[in-house]
This record gives structure tokens, sequence and C-alpha cells, in this order.
């Protein structure tokens, strides 16, 4: 039976949602017009292209870098896409669709990847208007923005998905904050076509057959959802608009009211940031129109309308990142703007020219402004997010591997190698959560490579196989008197049991402190996932015991070769009067007594240390007779090389009269006064060191 110690894969490149709205702080639109919000406050983009009667759309990144727009050309009423160098997007010219639809383009980035961006497109009143093309649907196209050196291509292109619209388009991110909702509504019909976008692509609408029919003549104008996905609103000219309720969770469209709007042409609608108030415009009478929805009554909904202004020109509007909503003004250079739209009556500040759409001459707004997803939930910068782990198998000889997907990714490609080449065939998988049989023990290396539809993960651990449940191994040496931990026993059990428990500070760790005194042979049961497996190692004590050799005397000046024994090594001191410090046997000087202490050190690193002694004598000289002729031969001269302690000198007569004393250390005696004197008896005493007596005949 084949058992396993493993250590858990797992690897999380976290997602966390980021409710941010930076893939709609560009806007482009009009003829060569744009604004960017990343900054807080709109400022004009130069540069852009297009010739845009009414909608458009523009999409940036995560972080607000800009990345591709949809306008027109000026010589077609084809839709075309501009790459954020504001050339052609590679095969993005002639997208279905016509410059005078009211909401004619819509961007929507594909949940699950980095790199995928669906374009909706409609035509201008069914296709009829002005018969520049046959079309008058709702198609979409896509892009991949990796495409081009990442200048972006479209790869999928004017897929038909309705064969007859109106030209109100709006998005909503689904209840479930990934996936979102496309809303169309049918020509000459009372549906509306709810397509759900996911990571797997576009779904078949949800119908639902609701409120009035639009019919296929005078149908310009917008529809919205509310910034909490809960409300759609849709004009139905000439003087209508409706409100519905939206379940995003289902995609159902369910009416609630019409109301009657102040004059004929209504033609912009837009929810203001906390979904209660809604605006109007229209195109006939320029005048801009504020709703209360919050009480729901349709009466006293219609009761609270209240003009708010009255700009020169006016035509769509547009909820931005920014909370405020934007008011186009066709056919001038500067757009309008609803500075607080939560707030009721004046109080919502309306700006008239608040801002210039571009620092051109040339360039102006139109019908129109950039489509945006008000509630849009950032799906940031995507990484493949996966775990796996190894099922507890019963420590049987095939291992199962269990991978979590984060739903975020859509996984396309996943290929496992599970570093065993000796099964052949068998060593590599594709599946979710495979098993694998393992014939043989050892190290394997567990690659899982996954690939997302623009990026690619690779994840790699090990996994110890071993038959063997029963393990011997090395055993440990302590020094005598000290500690020491234990960490020969691998880690990643969930359980340990060490017996007995003596000389242990715990028993139930992988890797304990020994404090014991005498040797152990312990046994270590360990647990995983099940399985269990045995240690036997052994604590052994390692003593030593260095010797110096016996104390020893020297005379003064004399050399001595010392000897230690007991270990490998050796460190001695004071070196200063040795010829070597580290060596077996020093050759020792001293000048005076010392003390060599020796640290000795085995093959374990255990220690220990002795000491020896060298005495040094001191050397002593007295004549034995003297002279007083001053010839400088045989003076009472002493020689005390070495001599540290103090000293007592005496001379006497041979009567035993003291005739001189002294407690100095005197190189000599003068006798010149002392000339009747035959012989003298001289005492030098050195106290613990040695004493010395002479007599001393005096020569005449």
């Amino acid at each position: 039976m084949v058992r396993f110690i493993v250590k858990v894969f797992v690897y999380l490149l976290l997602i966390t949602p980021v409710f941010s709205q930076n893939e709609f702080a560009n806007w482009a639109f009009g003829k060569e017009a744009g604004l960017s919000f990343i900054s807080g406050t709109p400022i004009p983009i130069d540069g852009l292209k297009g010739n845009a009667s009414e909608g458009t759309a523009t999409i940036s990144d995560f972080s607000g870098n800009l990345l591709f727009y949809v306008s027109n050309r000026f010589t077609t009423n084809y839709f075309t896409i501009y790459n954020r160098d504001n050339q052609i997007m590679l095969n993005g010219d002639s997208l279905l669709g016509q410059k005078s639809s009211a909401q004619g383009a819509l961007i929507v980035p594909q949940p699950g990847n980095n790199c995928l961006y669906y374009v909706f497109t409609q035509a201008a009143q069914g296709g009829d208007f002005g018969g520049s093309q046959l079309f008058g649907g709702l198609a979409y196209s896509v892009v991949n923005i990796n495409g081009d050196n990442g200048l972006g291509e479209v790869t999928v292109k004017n897929d038909t998905l309705l064969n007859k619209s109106t030209e109100k388009m709006a998005a909503t991110m689904h209840a479930n904050g990934k996936d979102v909702w496309i809303m169309a509504h049918g020509l000459d019909s009372d549906s509306f076509y709810a397509y759900l976008l996911t990571q797997d692509g576009l779904s078949t609408p949800v119908i639902s057959k609701q409120g009035a029919i639009h019919p296929s003549v005078n149908i310009p104008g917008q529809m919205r959802f509310s910034p909490n996905g809960q409300r759609l609103a849709i004009t139905n000219r000439p003087m209508t608009f409706e409100v519905f309720d939206f379940n995003n969770a289902s995609g159902l469209v369910n009416y609630n009211y019409t109301l009657n709007s102040i004059s004929n042409s209504i033609y912009g609608l837009e929810f203001s940031p906390n979904s209660n108030v809604l605006y109007t415009t229209h195109d006939d009478s320029t005048k801009i129109v504020q709703y209360d929805l919050s009480s729901g009554v349709p009466a006293t909904v219609d009761a609270s309308k209240y003009k708010i202004a009255m700009p020169a020109t006016s035509a769509g509007i547009q909820l931005a990142i920014d909370g405020k909503i934007y008011c186009a003004r066709r056919l001038q250079d500067s757009i309008d703007c609803i500075h607080d739209p939560n707030v009721l009556g004046v109080g919502c500040n309306y700006q008239y020219n608040m801002i210039s759409v571009s620092n051109v001459p040339t360039s102006s707004c139109e019908s129109g402004l950039s489509s945006v997803i008000s509630n849009y939930t950032s799906r940031g910068d995507l990484s493949i997010n996966s775990s796996f782990t190894l099922s507890n198998i019963n420590c049987s000889d095939t291992i199962s591997f269990n991978t979590d997907i984060d739903t975020c990714i859509k996984i396309v490609n996943r290929k496992w190698d599970f570093g065993d080449p000796a099964s052949g065939a068998l060593n590599i998988d594709s599946v979710v959560n495979p098993t694998h049989y393992y014939t043989s023990t050892g190290e394997y290396i567990i690659t899982l490579i996954e690939e997302g539809i623009c990026e690619v993960d690779t994840f790699v651990d090990t996994i110890f196989i071993t038959k063997e449940s029963f393990f011997n191994l090395d055993s440990v040496n302590v020094c005598a008197g000290d500690s020491a931990s234990i960490d020969s026993i691998p880690d990643y059990y969930d359980n340990y049991l060490w017996s007995p428990s003596t000389g242990l500070d715990i028993d139930t760790t992988a890797k304990p402190t020994f404090v014991g005194t005498v040797n152990e042979r312990y046994l270590v049961e360990t647990s995983y996932l099940g399985c269990i497996d045995t240690y036997a190692i052994d604590v052994l004590i390692s003593s030593i015991t260095v010797d110096a050799g016996k104390d020893t005397t020297i005379n003064f000046g004399e050399n001595i070769t010392l000897m230690a024994t007991g270990a490998m090594g050796y460190i001695w001191t004071d070196s200063s009067t040795l010829s070597c410090g580290n060596c077996v046997a020093p050759n020792a000087i001293p000048q005076e007594t010392t003390t060599y202490y020796v640290t000795g050190t085995d093959k374990n690193g255990c220690s220990d240390i002795d000491s020896i002694t060298v005495n040094v004598l001191k050397q002593f000289f007295l004549p034995n007779a003297l002279s007083l002729n001053n010839d400088e031969n045989n003076e009472l001269e002493w020689d005390l090389r070495g001599i540290t302690n103090n000293v007592h000198v005496l001379i006497a007569d041979r009567l035993g009269n003291i005739i001189y004393e002294s407690k100095k250390l005197v190189d000599q005696w003068e006798v010149k006064d002392f000339s009747d004197l035959t012989t003298v008896v001289v005492s030098i005493d050195m106290g613990d060191q040695k004493r010395f007596v002479s007599n001393v005949t005096i020569l005449k």
C-alpha cells in the first residue's frame, strides 16, 4: 500500500470586486469631442476622431487608460472602432448601425477575462432612417484588446441578435455583481429583450412583453436603468415615457406606470445616483424636467415634475462617474451639468456651459454622449484564482487532486503534470479533479497549468510518496548538561506523540526540546489525513573530560612542554608564553608561576576545560668570601632575578648581633665600615618562596 506525505497546494491570486467605474472614465462623442473624468474633474480630450450625430461608446481599462471607442467616420453612416492611438482598429470598420441612432453603441467588458469586449450596435429608426442601410436591428462584435500588439482587433463582427429594434439600448449589472444585462426593445412591439453576458458569452434573451408598443416611426429617444438596477425607464414619443420594475436576477421587466412629458419630442432620460430622481429632455422645447420617483405613486410622481432648465439646445443626458449628470447641447462646443442630481428642485444646481468639450475649435457636441453602465462593478486586473489540495483517501495508493476554480475566470484549457513520467500517458490529465496512481516512492513535483481566454497561470509544488510506515532516524547527540531541539521529524503531519515523554519539554510537537540527562530511545507516532507513520530516534548524551596534566615546577628561565588529552581540538589561555594557542602540546616559557587553561572540543561540539599550574623557582646567588680592597672582586652581592615577593635581608656577626637589616630589594651590601669583622652570617628570607642563609668570610 502506498502511503503519502503531502504539502497542501494553495495558490490564491485574490480577486476582489472593485466598485469603481474607471472603465467609463473617458467619453468620446459628437464631432471629435471628448471628456476625461479620471482626475475627478472633467477635462477635454484632444485628438479624437469620429463624427457621430448621437450615441457613441468609449471604454478604458480599470485604471482609466483609454482603450478604444465607437463612433462614425465622416464619410459613412456605419460605426467605426478607433483604438487608443485614434486610428481605425484592425478589422474595426463597417460595423452595423447608424450614426443618428440615439443609443447606437454600447461597450461591455466580458466578465471573466482581461481582453474581450462586446460591442453592441444598432440602427436608427429600424434601419429606415434616410434609406442608408437595410439592417435595422441589434448586432454585436467582439474586440480582443491583445490583438494588433495591444491596440486591439475585432475578432467577431456584426453577429445579429435582433432583426428589428428601436434606437434604445441600456445595460446594468446582474444581481451577482459580475455578469451584465444588455437590454433592447423590439420595433413595432411591446417586447423587451434582456441578454445576459457572462464569461461563457451571451445568453438567449429573456423576453418581457410589457408596456406600450413602440412603432416604427418617430422612435428616437433613450432607455435607462437606475443605478440600483431595479428600475427601467424608456421614452415613447411623441410625449410619454414609461417606468418599469426590473428584476436584475431573472432579467424580467414588469410594467409600473406611464407619464406624460410636458411637451412633445421627449428624448433624453437619466436617473440620479440614488435612483429616486428622473430627468428628461425634449429636443423641440429644450426643457429639462425633474421627477421625484420616491413615492412610487404615478399621480404623485407626475405632480412632482419640475422644470430645472431651458438651454438653447438639449438632447441626450448621461450620468458620469463623478456622480453628476451631463447634458448634451447640439452643435455647441460645451455641455451643461446637473451638479447635485439627488437634490429636488433648484437645489440640483444646474449649470449652463459647464465645460468645453474640446480645445479644437472645429470640434462640437452633438445630440448624444458616450454610453455608460452607471452601476458597473470593475472587474479589476483579473488573474486566474485557483487552488488545489489532496483529499484523504484512507492511505490508498491513488491520490486525488481537488481543484477550486474561481468563477471570475473562464478556464479554456487545463493541464496537470503529476511529475511521474514512468506512468507514461497517465502522467498528464486535463480534468478539474483528477486522480493519479503512484507506483514508486520518492519526491514528485506536481504542475498545474490553467489557461483563461487572456491569461495563463502555472502552479507548482511537491508531494512525497513512501511505502514505509516505520523510519529509523539518525541519532541526535546532546552535550551533557545542555538542552537541544530535536528537529529530525518532518513537520507536515497533523499530529505527533513522543514516547516516552521523559526528558522532553513537550511530547506532542514535531520539534520538542530535549532537557534530559541520560540516553533515551524515542518512538514518535505521527498522523496525516488518517495515515500513521512511526519514527524511532536515539538521543545520546555526549560527555567529554579534558586533562591538561599535573601541576609542575621549573627553574626560572627553563621551559616545559605541556600536553592535553581527551578531546579533538584545543584552545589554550594564557597563550602569551606558549609556542601555540591551539595545539595539543605547546611549549611553555613562563617568567613566573602561571596557570594555563585549555578548552577541549569533541566531534559533537561538546567541550570541557582543565588547567595546569607551572611553578617557577626563583634564582639567588651569594659569594662565600669578600675582600675590602675595593678591587670589585668578591664584593657582597646577590642575584634576585625573578623574585617579586617582599625580601627580608639580615646580616649578623658571628655572635648573632645584627649589623644590617633591609626589607627592600637591593643589589649589594657595603662592608667598608666593618673592617674589624672576619665572618658574617647573611640571611635572605623570601617568604613562601625560599630562605637563604650563608656564612661569608671577609678577606683583609
